[in-house]
């Protein structure tokens, strides 16, 4: 990886010691992330570097994704080490759930049901394509909603 200092920037680690302090720029999802190239085809997120130098490699579980970088303030742009942790995977989503970060239920731009359909969706008997056509979704979904798959919150 690169050296990271603690004031700010990453310096780009190789056969000789590079004094430039690399331009990070923003990209991944809605471009909310900072992004430093380390060579030709190797960029990283600037908050992973940060806690790989300071906080140590990341933990590994049983599956890659396991652990993952948390913002304790919820600005993905702040890469300051008092704003970075360790956080497993459903952990992290709890966190970004609490702070109003993921939408659930009716919030989410993809909903296709309220809070109420869904209580009332729960109670309706009939097979599942009588009660997909009565609320104009799919039946698996409704299997999902029935099941608890979707909607857990409710």
């Amino acid at each position: 990886m690169g050296l990271v200092r603690r004031v700010g920037g990453v310096r780009r680690r190789g056969r000789r010691l590079s004094t430039r302090i690399l331009r990070p720029w923003r990209a991944g999802p809605k471009r909310s992330y900072f992004y430093v190239s380390l060579g030709v085809g190797f960029k990283r997120p600037v908050h992973t570097c940060v806690a790989w130098a300071f906080l140590g490699k990341r933990k590994t579980g049983r599956h890659k994704g396991d652990w993952q970088v948390n913002h304790k303030n919820g600005v993905t742009t702040d890469n300051q080490l008092t704003n970075l942790e360790y956080l497993r995977l459903e952990e992290n989503h709890a966190h970004a759930v609490r702070l109003g970060l993921m939408a659930r239920g009716e919030r989410n731009g993809s909903a296709k049901l309220t809070a109420a359909d869904i209580v009332r969706l729960r109670a309706t008997t009939g097979t599942l394509k009588e009660v997909a056509e009565m609320f104009g979704v799919h039946w698996a979904y409704v299997s999902s909603v029935k099941h608890r798959r979707v909607w857990k919150h409710i």
